[in-house]
């Protein structure tokens, strides 16, 4: 038998750099038999480069030469525009890469493989780290996961497993796994019968976008692991009240109910004195009532979502007790009264979204220096625009339209640099009446028009804006042309169809954001 100083020798080089395993390698070969590689990408992985360990994508431990990690995926942080379709992998995953004995990390996400097969029962690799999200992958059948018992990270979201009933059984088998995503995979069985699930080291639990209709929240998610910090339930149309039983994750700092059928009002948790919430998202539900006064107790709160629900009275005197609080969004929902909050005590906020509510009385006078976006649209606020307003040098988008203000607009507005720096020579009649820049706005066809300012060098006539013309001329060609030309090519072309998506969620605040700034602007 030989000793491990004779492998040592026998996996080094003659220049004594450390070569890769033979039987890695070899099976490193089978999984690129199936690949389909058009930008060649693994054109390192070749018969004339003998040392694996110096092939793209992998990496191996410095003293025996085996094989430890192998990572091909496309990172998130890429802009997609300018990817070609080329870049992506596709083809097969082999999944014979898990008899890599000491292979511990396997990343294969964001590209374009259709297919996944997987070799009979084996020794599999000790990995740890396993991510095949985001591929056009099927599975029916999970068992494959239970000769990973030293798993401790698992990500297989937009992989179609809308045939695997049995997909919780096959988590569970992972006794290491502390964090689970399994996002937009079609799961349909919720397995609300059972009371426990093994999730002994689960830390993160991603369940959001499946397909649990008319489902109550399983109990076995109210018997996680003490190590549970982030919960991710949205997109699953789940029913019902919000259980209480929440708070029995002692340790819990994120919770996303939102996009369900959450009905009730929203639980007075007084026994959360200990409360670790630090993100809490229940927007876009059918919750009502008033809020609970009970926010004092969440002293750890730093977004608070709720928009979009049919939650009414007043905004309790406890929530301006948030000190840590950075984003607040109560948009469409039925609160009113005055929003008397001593806005300066959240020091870190950056965004308030109150629109489409009935507030009145006059806007807040104290405001968090960093806020960059405050939306108070849709609302029967009265009086003048606070002064205090031209001291938010962050702030980007300021949205006051369709209120009762009255008044001047400040000209010290014109000092907030993050604004947009063109001014804008219209905004909706519903918004305000009011002398700007020393010129009279006269009503005309639901708008009020401001004469040119001599003090403005930049004179232009809206007519002639680039931006609105391409804007007009979008939604009469936009339609016709572009939904048979990009979406009709998108039902065809499946990579078109990938890529597309990928690049929606990475552009949709970009143009919020520069529409937003054009049309919102006092200026």
């Amino acid at each position: 038998m030989l000793s491990a100083t004779a492998l040592n020798k026998i996996a080094r080089s003659k220049n004594g750099a450390v070569r890769c395993n033979e039987k890695d390698r070899s099976t490193l070969m089978i999984f690129k038999k199936g690949v389909v590689d058009l930008s060649n990408r693994l054109a390192s992985w070749s018969t004339e480069e003998e040392d694996c360990c110096s092939w793209a994508g992998i990496q191996c431990d410095n003293v025996t030469g085996r094989v430890t990690k192998l990572d091909l995926h496309i990172d998130h942080a890429y802009n997609y525009d300018t990817l070609e379709e080329e870049t992506f992998l596709r083809g097969e995953i082999n999944l014979s890469l898990l008899q890599l004995e000491f292979l511990n990390y396997l990343d294969l996400s964001n590209n374009l493989f259709d297919l996944v097969s997987i070799p009979p029962p084996a020794n599999f690799s000790d990995l740890r780290y396993l991510d095949l999200s985001l591929n056009y992958l099927v599975m029916d059948n999970l068992d494959w996961l239970s000769r990973l018992p030293s798993l401790e990270y698992l990500d297989l979201s937009n992989i179609y497993l809308e045939n695997e009933t049995d997909w919780l059984i096959s988590m569970a088998s992972l006794a290491s796994l502390s964090e689970l995503r399994l996002r937009s995979c079609r799961l349909r069985n919720v397995s609300s019968s059972l009371n426990f699930v093994n999730f002994t080291s689960l830390a993160i639990l991603d369940l959001s976008y499946n397909e649990f209709f008319k489902s109550k929240f399983p109990i076995w998610l109210f018997n996680l692991s003490r190590r549970i910090s982030s919960v991710d339930l949205s997109g699953n149309q789940f029913e019902g009240e919000i259980p209480i039983a929440f708070l029995k994750l002692q340790n819990l700092k994120s919770l996303n109910l939102n996009h369900n059928r959450l009905n009730g009002t929203i639980p007075d948790w007084e026994s959360g004195e200990g409360n670790m919430l630090a993100y809490l998202d229940l927007s876009n539900n059918l919750l009502s009532g008033a809020l609970p006064d009970c926010w004092g107790k969440w002293k750890q709160l730093a977004v608070l979502y709720m928009g979009s629900n049919k939650l009414t009275g007043e905004i309790p005197a406890s929530m301006g007790t948030l000190s840590n609080l950075n984003r607040l969004d109560l948009h469409n929902n039925n609160f009113f009264g005055e929003f008397s909050l001593d806005l300066s005590k959240w020091r870190d906020m950056e965004l308030i979204n109150l629109e489409n509510n009935k507030f009145s009385g006059s806007l807040p006078s104290t405001m968090p220096v960093d806020l960059f976006r405050m939306n108070l649209r849709s609302n029967q606020f009265t009086g003048n625009i606070p002064l205090q307003i031209c001291n938010l040098r962050s702030l980007m988008i300021l949205d006051l339209a369709e209120n009762m203000l009255s008044g001047v607009i400040p000209r010290c507005i014109y000092n907030i640099t993050a604004m947009a720096s063109r001014p804008i020579h219209s905004i909706p009649q519903e918004t305000i009446n009011v002398t700007a820049k020393g010129q009279e706005r006269e009503y005309k066809d639901d708008w009020l028009k401001e004469y040119d300012d001599p003090n403005v060098a930049e004179e232009r006539n809206e007519e002639d804006d680039p931006f609105l013309k391409s804007l007009y001329l979008g939604m009469g060609l936009g339609f016709a042309v572009g939904f048979w030309g990009v979406c009709g090519s998108l039902f065809f072309i499946r990579a078109w169809r990938h890529r597309f998506f990928r690049i929606y969620y990475g552009v949709v605040d970009q143009v919020y954001v520069a529409v937003a700034l054009k049309f919102k602007s006092f200026e």
